[in-house]
């Protein structure tokens, strides 16, 4: 539903999802994160003459990680910046911006692209909780952000795993991968 209401913002195609599972304090929360990134566009445009924004952006960082990639929420590339904004639904525990291997992971993906027609001096990394009003921004420079993806993330993939989204974050942390079954 989020990517429908924004891409709508966007005046992109897009067809309004249909389903059961719908309740209205999804829809509240989900309306939530669509103003904060309607906010965030606005900011975008009111700086930049011709930003980037994509929905459920797929993001390949094989360039570190052989079939390492990921979808993003949210993406505003600008002339200055590049700001990845992840929505999390749950209801348990805040996630921090941080230092999250996942965005971090997404900014490089981001990054390798944006570079081809801006030169972003920030990656600006955000998760959104609506259910626990949280809201965490951290910010890296793409020097930093690079150098993080040589130095820690492309030794993790050259160890021989399998590296997905779900592997890979604790292989990060330290601990060993679940092996999947099937």
């Amino acid at each position: 539903m989020a990517e429908h209401l924004i891409k709508k913002y966007l005046k992109q195609r897009t067809r309004r999802p249909v389903s059961n599972y719908y309740s209205d304090e999804l829809l509240e929360a989900v309306d939530e994160y669509v103003s904060f990134v309607q906010g965030e566009i606005e900011e975008a445009r009111r700086g930049c003459k011709d930003p980037v924004f994509t929905v459920e952006q797929r993001v390949d960082v094989s360039e570190y990680v052989e079939g390492c990639s990921g979808t993003a929420d949210m993406v505003i590339v600008t002339d200055s910046y590049i700001h990845i904004i992840d929505l999390k639904l749950g209801r348990g525990v805040q996630v921090f911006s941080d230092h999250n291997e996942q965005l971090m992971i997404y900014g490089l993906g981001v990054l390798s692209k944006a570079e081809l027609l801006y030169d972003p001096k920030v990656v600006r990394l955000t998760i959104f909780q609506p259910r626990l009003c949280h809201c965490s921004t951290w910010e890296i420079t793409p020097a930093e952000l690079k150098k993080w993806g040589e130095e820690v993330l492309r030794p993790t993939g050259a160890m021989g795993r399998r590296v997905r989204r779900r592997e890979l974050v604790p292989v990060l942390q330290g601990a060993e991968p679940v092996p999947r079954q099937g």
